[in-house]
């Protein structure tokens, strides 16, 4: 699995209330363990629902 952490469970992860562009996420496709960047996420959605304005605002406001 690429970038994942082993052995620590959700609840034991530090909370943060902001993201940053580089910050990653796991997703899991048929199996396999993939990662994203919060950036390229926010890109990929912006071109498949269209939601600019929205993604943009969010943006803001998460950082």
């Amino acid at each position: 699995m690429a970038d994942t952490t082993t052995g620590v469970t959700i609840s034991e992860l530090t909370p943060t209330t902001t993201l940053t562009s580089t910050d990653c996420f796991e997703v899991d496709r048929g199996g396999g363990a993939y990662s994203i960047t919060y950036e390229a996420m926010c890109e990929r959605l912006k071109e498949s629902l269209g939601m600019n304005e929205l993604l943009d605002g969010l943006t803001n406001i998460l950082g």
